[in-house]
């Protein structure tokens, strides 16, 4: 069987040719700026020290990427995404309203209909006095922030 010798050196050994030839030239000041743009333009993201992105000022609205309502209040609270009108309407059905946990809620971006569509994790005594985690989904008019519809509350997990 015959093998072949492979003469590829690959990049590595390119680039420790070429720095070599800059070290025993004395240009190393020259060899260390050119690696360093070269590390940088490869591997840095976009806002890297060559090239810097122009600072525009943002609007107010911008700036806040959370919707409001008519009279200016946040439909979903910044901090955790509950919709504190959804939130009163779950309590509101509950046997025990204080023993409302909120656990998660996630948020789509208007539907068709302009809808927000809302998904929320909770967790609340069952019949039996025992805590249990439930999962609604209800819909959000990105308008005026009030709910359109809410689908029963289902037992998550068993």
């Amino acid at each position: 069987m015959v093998q072949y010798k492979n003469d590829y050196k690959g990049w590595s050994s390119t680039l420790k040719g070429i720095f070599k030839s800059f070290i025993e030239k004395k240009w190393a000041p020259l060899a260390i700026i050119f690696f360093g743009v070269l590390i940088n333009t490869f591997f840095c993201n976009e806002q890297s020290i060559i090239s810097t992105p122009s600072q525009e000022v943002k609007t107010e609205s911008e700036n806040n990427k959370y919707p409001v309502d008519p009279d200016g209040n946040y439909i979903f609270n910044p901090a955790d995404n509950r919709c504190n009108q959804l939130v009163a309407y779950i309590k509101a059905g509950m046997n025990d309203a204080e023993s409302f946990e909120h656990v998660s809620t996630q948020v789509w971006h208007p539907n068709m209909n302009g809808e927000y569509t809302v998904e929320m994790n909770y967790r609340a005594k069952n019949v039996y006095g025992a805590y249990q985690l439930f999962m609604v989904i209800a819909y959000v008019d990105s308008a005026t922030g009030n709910l359109t519809r809410v689908n029963d509350p289902k037992p998550v997990g068993r």
